[in-house]
């Protein structure tokens, strides 16, 4: 491979060898030999060979992510999550779980760590698909559950720390005479509801993963409509956000920058019901920042955003 970068695109699937198919995997079709089937032999399951379900076992995927011509090329990673399945040569499905709710998957994920990435989008698809339903019969796609497998995070934990490679095992895919060092972080969410990593919840400096949600008419709750208006916007002194309420309900508005970063945060208390009037003063700021408005009711939340450009 020649290029000075490569742009690695994969689509976010459940895949019958790998167990998941993301940016490790789409590494098989940068194989510029005869076919990757030689590959397959570090996969989850190998053909018709039987699950490889341990942990710390062999797994081609960390080197294919340490290859200096493969990951080692790859400067910033973009996973086409728009319509995901649970198989790879599915055609669409529609996701059940929340946020998605029965709908398209309708994601873009990005990040500059391969591993971060890789474990977020295992955590959605394992979310996803739980139970295996398999009926040729009907019109919907089958579920399958090769996410589910046992160790089918075993290659992010070896891509991460070298504490995790089999017994006997050095990944150095360049035969350079060192081993690789960590690719980068990886953990799972606390929950399927919350949806939160280890930086979410100040508990680490692992992963932080950033949700933004494209809320264009607003979103239909209770026969009513939220939307979040920003005024004037572009900013260049103070910007005003308002939004009405149906009902008493606890409230926090923060604001974060494009990178993910608390910039500050407005309001966290109670508000009643009726039109709400928030002012925010940038200072010296400059750019690109998301107003985040999130609802209380019960045990349940609501998330609304909007983007205000300062200049």
């Amino acid at each position: 491979m020649d290029a000075d970068y490569l742009l690695n695109v994969p689509a976010m699937k459940g895949h019958r060898w790998g167990g998941v198919t993301m940016f490790a995997k789409n590494h098989f079709g940068s194989n510029t030999t005869d076919g990757s089937w030689r590959l397959h032999k570090g996969l989850m399951k190998p053909d018709s060979d039987p699950l490889r379900s341990d942990y710390k076992m062999y797994r081609v995927f960390v080197d294919l992510m340490a290859s200096k011509y493969l990951g080692g090329k790859t400067l910033f990673y973009y996973m086409d999550a728009l319509w995901s399945t649970s198989y790879e040569h599915q055609k669409p499905q529609k996701f059940r779980s929340a946020p998605f709710n029965n709908d398209w998957c309708s994601s873009l994920l990005f990040s500059l760590d391969p591993v971060a990435i890789e474990s977020v989008g295992l955590d959605i698809l394992q979310k996803e698909f739980t139970q295996e339903e398999i009926d040729n019969n009907r019109d919907t796609p089958d579920r399958y559950t090769y996410v589910q497998w046992n160790a089918v995070d075993d290659y992010l934990h070896q891509a991460a720390s070298s504490e995790w490679w089999p017994e006997g095992i050095t990944y150095d895919p360049d035969s350079s005479g060192s081993p690789i060092g960590s690719l980068g972080v990886h953990e799972h969410w606390n929950n399927t509801t919350d949806m939160e990593y280890s930086k979410n919840l100040g508990i680490g400096d692992g992963i932080e993963l950033v949700k933004l949600f494209q809320l264009p008419t607003g979103v239909k709750e209770n026969k009513s409509t939220l939307t979040l208006q920003a005024f004037p916007n572009p900013v260049t002194t103070t910007a005003t956000i308002r939004f009405h309420l149906d009902q008493v309900t606890q409230a926090r508005m923060d604001i974060y920058s494009v990178d993910g970063k608390l910039i500050q945060t407005l309001i966290d208390h109670q508000l009643n019901a009726g039109d709400q009037q928030i002012e925010w003063n940038p200072g010296n700021l400059t750019g690109t920042y998301f107003v985040k408005l999130t609802l209380t009711e019960g045990s349940g939340k609501r998330e609304y955003k909007t983007r205000l450009q300062v200049i």
